[in-house]
């Protein structure tokens, strides 16, 4: 299993989270509760992507007990967004199997192995996909799709951040994801 190295591009990073949680490391209670509440805009939409509408409360508290149980295994020469991310996605597996009638039975031959085979090497090819994607547009358009799509910041978030009015982060981050889907399709005949 290959983790996310430090050399990683910065938009995977989120230097506040880090911070609060090495003081956490250290024994900071304070800096530990912030760090919880600060972490829950990215995990609400990490759970956006992974479940439904129903079970996404239960998944980021489910993924925050997890984070409560493992914070002392996290490495701060690391970012903290995959690490989250990670445990988020082990969590939903745990739901998944869960909602299952008990003695289901599923054939080998039937699952999609590839959509259940999600390692840490997949995710450090994907951040670095993503990285020669945004570098296409000019660095605001890339900051504003990476800030509301990766980050999960609010479109009123970003504009701010960015200086620009809400309409403009709106217009920009659907074109850019209108052109991104393009490509992909092109590029997938």
């Amino acid at each position: 299993m290959t983790a996310i190295k430090p050399d990683q591009p910065d938009y995977c990073r989120d230097a506040s989270l880090e911070a609060l949680l090495a003081a956490a490391l250290t024994g900071d209670n304070s800096a530990y509760r912030t760090f919880l509440h600060q972490s829950l805009p990215y995990l609400r939409s990490c759970a956006r992507r992974m479940v439904s509408v129903d079970m996404q409360d239960d998944l980021v508290q489910e993924t925050l007990i997890a984070v409560d149980k493992v914070h002392h295994t996290f490495d701060v020469n690391y970012p903290v967004r995959p690490w989250l991310a990670g445990i988020m996605r082990m969590k939903a597996r745990e739901a998944w199997r869960k909602q299952r009638p008990h003695g289901s039975h599923v054939s080998l031959d039937d699952l999609d192995h590839e959509a259940l085979t999600s390692n840490e090497e997949e995710h450090s090819g994907a951040v670095i996909d993503l990285a020669s994607l945004t570098a296409r547009f000019n660095p605001e358009t890339s900051r504003a799709l990476i800030a509301t799509r990766l980050h999960g910041q609010s479109i009123e978030e970003t504009a701010i951040e960015l200086g620009k009015s809400t309409s403009w982060v709106k217009v920009t981050v659907h074109r850019a994801i209108k052109l991104l889907r393009n490509e992909l399709m092109e590029a997938l005949k």
